[in-house]
């Protein structure tokens, strides 16, 4: 009986920690002095690789795309599968300015 809690435990264990997302989102303003406003980022990586020439990076001019694309989940899926190398992922407000 308690071989079984316990593996039951551990199997819960590995389930909870398996399930845990690789990818981190947040969000950024930087100050862009040619259009004299803030500019809303959102930034997504799949984590720091060792070396920093084994990041690549994707640029996205409107967040809205980076949405409907669900960048972060894609990523995160073939973050977890190793099937993708570390990856930088910036989505920069599109709105217009005329």
């Amino acid at each position: 009986m308690k071989v079984l809690q316990l593996l039951i435990s551990l199997i819960f264990v590995c389930c909870f920690f398996s399930c845990k997302s690789t990818v981190k989102e947040q969000r950024d303003k930087v100050y862009s002095r040619h259009l004299q406003k803030n500019i809303d980022l959102t930034i997504v990586t799949s984590g720091m690789p060792s070396k920093k020439e084994e990041m690549n990076l994707l640029l996205f001019h409107d967040i809205k795309i980076l949405k409907k694309l669900r960048a972060t989940e894609i990523l995160d899926s073939l973050s977890k599968k190793k099937a993708i190398k570390p990856l930088l992922i910036i989505g920069i407000s599109g709105e217009k300015i005329f």
